[in-house]
């Protein structure tokens, strides 16, 4: 009898563990000895056989082992691809609003730096005096450029009214002057042969300053031979454009202190001529420009006279 060890499982080809087993406990069928020729009616592989044999491989599972890792290394690297992707999109919106949110902060925080750095500055005097010089600048000449030609309209308007004003006024106070002097000659007409009582007529004026006051020098001299004796002169200035501040007569001359009223725009004078060979003048002094006018009985005609009148304020109520 041949050894145990020339015993073969015809199907899966196992040794015998035991000499005395005669079939293959897994098989079931009996063992064959290596020289012996396989029997023609000896079962072929079973399924069953050919299962227990796959899975006893290991090459199986190996190749099973391979399989499922690089199955599972597809999925991984699917999976990973797909949350990379993810982990992009949502990495790039967030940093997109990241970078957004921070630009306009730091935009605002720029601005806000700047405009308080500008109203810094600004604060600063030598910039303050800067920006008012160029203010007044500008204002002077706004002033010059738009207000200077009305204002040298209105002037010229002023003087122009004081022109006619003052000649208006003495045209009128011819008038008067001739009518009183008429009505004056007829009431004191002399006998035949006796001349007609002595009158002051106006032969010179000037106008010199003292300090801001204005002083009106006016020179007169008898119409004839006769001794003017008592004058009594009365001056009144242009709508209170002035105050009096004295009225006199030179020297030789004796005059009283002179009479002014409570608003001061209007004085009395009374001094005597008793002789005719005397200067016969008599000083005015105002508080500034205007227009004055004399008035008296031994007067040959009523005086308006305008003193520096292109300097003069006309009082906002005049008309």
């Amino acid at each position: 009898m041949p050894e145990n060890a020339n015993k073969r499982c015809p199907l899966c080809g196992k040794r015998p563990v035991d000499r005395r087993l005669v079939q293959c406990p897994d098989c079931k069928v009996p063992f064959t000895y290596e020289n012996d020729p396989v029997p023609a009616s000896a079962p072929q592989h079973q399924p069953g056989n050919v299962a227990r044999e796959i899975l006893d491989s290991v090459k199986f599972w190996i190749g099973l082992a391979l399989l499922v890792g690089a199955a599972a290394f597809g999925v991984v690297k699917l999976t990973e691809q797909r949350m990379t992707d993810h982990l992009d999109s949502v990495s790039r919106d967030y940093l997109n609003a990241l970078d957004e949110k921070t630009s306009n902060h730091v935009s605002e925080q720029i601005s806000t730096q700047v405009s308080n750095q500008i109203a810094a500055e600004f604060r600063q005097p030598r910039i303050k005096a800067t920006m008012e010089q160029v203010a007044a600048d500008r204002a002077q000449d706004l002033l010059t450029n738009a207000v200077w030609a009305s204002l040298e309209t209105f002037r010229t308007g002023i003087e122009q009214a004081n022109a006619q004003l003052a000649k208006s006024t003495n045209d009128l106070a011819q008038v008067s002057r001739d009518i009183r002097l008429a009505q004056r000659m007829a009431s004191q007409l002399p006998s035949a042969g006796t001349e007609p009582p002595a009158m002051l007529s106006l032969t010179g004026q000037t106008v010199a300053t003292n300090g801001s006051n204005y002083i009106l020098t006016l020179v007169f001299k008898p119409t004839n031979d006769r001794p003017v004796g008592t004058v009594d002169l009365i001056a009144g200035t242009y709508r209170q454009t002035a105050k009096i501040v004295n009225f006199a007569a030179r020297a030789p001359l004796q005059s009283d202190a002179p009479i002014l009223n409570d608003a001061g725009d209007a004085a009395r004078l009374t001094f005597n001529v008793a002789r005719v060979d005397v200067s016969i003048a008599v000083d005015l002094e105002v508080t500034g420009p205007t227009i004055v006018k004399f008035v008296g009985d031994v007067l040959q005609e009523e005086l308006t006279i305008p003193i520096a009148a292109d300097k003069m304020q006309v009082p906002l109520g005049a008309k």
